[in-house]
C-alpha cells in the first residue's frame, strides 16, 4: 500500500489534531485517520462510537463504512460525485433551479427526523462551544446533530448522500438555523465562485434563515475558537508558525540604520523592553477581564435558570394543592359532612 495524499488538521487544539491519509493498494483505495497527539485519540474513538447515533438521527443519509484498528480509524474510499462539485456544476450551467433543488434536498436530510426536534433551550455544553444561546431561545433545534454535516463532507453515490466525515457529534440542542448557516457558510468558503452565481445573502433568505447574520456569525466563530484555541500551548499550528518565524537581531537594525552608536542603542533597547513589558501586562489584564466577564455571564445564566426552575416548581406545587383541594371538596365524604353540619345546625336552632 502506498500513500497518495496526506492532510494534517493541525490548526487546532491538541485534542482535535488529526492526520488523514489516502492509501492505494493496486486498484483499491482506503482512507485512514490518526490522532497526531495522545490527547487527540479520545476524539478519534468517539467518531467510531457515534455511528449508531448518527444512523438513527440521519436515516435518509448513509455513513461511509469505518472500523477502528490499533488506534487508527479506517474508512472506505467512497467513489462518486462530491456535493460541492455537483453544486459548482449547476453554477457553471447557470442552473439556479437545480442548485436550489440540490440544497433543499441536503437540508431535508440535515434536518433529521421529527422526533429529533425540540424548542431550543440553553445548556452549558452549548455555552462552552458556541457562546450565549439567548438569541436562539425558543427557536427550532435538533436534540442531537452532526455539526459538520456540510456539502464538503458529502459524496453523492447512486443518488444517495454518503457522509464521509462525522467528527462533530453534538449531543445537546443546536438551533436548526445555526446548522444551516454553518453548512452554507462553509460551502461558500470552499467555493468562493458561487457568490457571483448565487449570492450567499440571497441563499440564506431562500433557505428560511431569518436570524440576524451577525449573531449567527458570532456563534460560528465561537465554534472555530473552541476548536483552535487562543494560545500556543493549545494550538499546534501556532507552535509551528512560531518556529518558522525568522529571527532578527535588534542590535543589527540599530547598527545598520545609523551606524554603531552604543549610547543610542542602549536607550532604544531599554525603551523597547519597557514597551514590551507594558504590553505584556496590559494583554494579561485584558485577558483576565475577558475571563471574568465570561464567568459572570455564565453565572448569570445559571442563576437565571435556577430562578426559572424555582418559579416552575412553585407553579407545579400550586397546581398540586389546587387539585388536592378540588378532590376533597368534590368527594362524597366532604359532601356528606356538609349535609350533616347543616342538619345539626337546624336541630340546634329548634331547641
Amino acid at each position: 500500500m502506498r500513500k497518495i495524499m496526506m492532510k494534517f488538521c493541525d490548526e487546532r487544539k491538541k485534542e482535535f489534531c488529526m492526520k488523514t491519509t489516502i492509501w492505494k493498494d493496486g486498484e483499491q483505495k482506503k482512507v485512514s485517520k490518526e490522532a497526531i497527539f495522545p490527547e487527540s485519540l479520545p476524539v478519534l474513538k468517539k467518531m467510531q462510537e457515534s455511528r449508531p447515533v448518527l444512523e438513527e438521527i440521519y436515516p435518509e443519509a448513509e455513513l461511509c463504512k469505518s472500523s477502528m484498528e490499533n488506534d487508527v480509524l479506517w474508512f472506505e474510499f467512497v467513489e462518486g460525485l462530491g456535493m460541492e462539485e455537483e453544486l459548482l456544476g449547476y453554477a457553471a450551467d447557470e442552473d439556479r433551479e437545480g442548485f436550489l433543488a440540490s440544497l433543499n434536498r441536503f437540508v431535508s436530510v440535515m434536518e433529521s427526523t421529527p422526533e429529533n426536534h425540540m424548542e431550543f433551550q440553553m445548556t452549558e455544553e452549548f455555552w462552552n462551544v458556541f457562546g450565549s444561546g439567548e438569541p436562539f431561545r425558543g427557536m427550532d433545534a435538533l436534540k442531537r446533530c452532526d455539526y459538520d454535516m456540510i456539502p464538503g463532507n458529502i459524496i453523492v453515490r447512486d443518488g444517495k448522500m454518503v457522509l464521509i466525515d462525522f467528527e462533530w457529534l453534538m449531543e445537546f440542542p443546536v438551533p436548526v438555523e445555526l446548522l444551516k448557516y454553518h453548512a452554507f457558510r462553509e460551502l461558500y468558503h470552499h467555493c468562493g465562485e458561487l457568490e457571483a452565481f448565487f449570492p450567499l445573502e440571497e441563499l440564506l433568505a431562500c433557505m428560511g434563515i431569518t436570524m440576524d447574520r451577525e449573531l449567527l456569525e458570532d456563534a460560528y466563530e465561537n465554534f472555530l475558537h473552541y476548536v483552535s484555541g487562543d494560545s500556543m500551548d493549545g494550538n499546534f499550528s501556532a507552535m509551528k508558525a512560531s518556529c518558522l518565524k525568522p529571527f532578527y537581531d535588534f542590535r543589527g537594525y540599530c547598527q545598520f540604520g545609523g551606524g554603531n552608536h552604543p549610547t543610542h542603542y542602549v536607550v532604544m533597547e531599554k525603551a523597547w523592553y519597557e514597551v514590551n513589558e507594558a504590553n505584556r501586562k496590559l494583554s494579561q489584564q485584558v485577558e483576565d477581564l475577558r475571563r471574568q466577564v465570561e464567568l459572570e455571564q455564565k453565572n448569570h445564566m445559571i442563576h437565571a435558570r435556577q430562578i426559572e426552575d424555582a418559579v416552575q416548581e412553585q407553579a407545579r406545587q400550586s397546581e398540586v394543592w389546587r387539585e388536592a383541594y378540588e378532590t376533597v371538596v368534590n368527594s362524597r365524604t366532604w359532601q356528606t359532612a356538609g349535609k350533616l353540619k347543616r342538619l345539626v345546625g337546624k336541630k340546634q336552632v329548634g331547641k
